[in-house]
């Protein structure tokens, strides 16, 4: 049973990986692949222990999906929002 249940929590996170990566969220995924690895080398005594390095790396990418990072990315509103190649120059 535990077999199955890490089967689909381990098919769940890569689905939503590979979901990432064919949309162009690309710091996203890379996050999540590199917290998959990190956690199950971390978690990967026994098989209960790698449920639960599975299962946390799910939840981080269920998070990640809904809250994307953003790398110094500015605001929409403001005025850095535009490059500046394309930004009026003032007279």
């Amino acid at each position: 049973m535990l077999i199955l249940g890490l089967a689909i929590a381990l098919a769940f996170n890569l689905l939503v990986i590979y979901y990432k990566f064919t949309h162009d969220r690309f710091a996203d995924a890379a996050l999540d692949t590199s917290a998959l690895i990190l956690l199950a080398i971390v978690f990967g005594g026994s098989s209960q222990n790698l449920a639960v390095a599975t299962i946390a790396s799910a939840i981080i990418s269920v998070y990640l999906y809904y809250f994307p990072p953003g790398y110094n990315t500015p605001k929409e509103n403001t005025e850095d929002a535009v490059p500046y190649t394309y930004k009026k120059e003032q007279v």
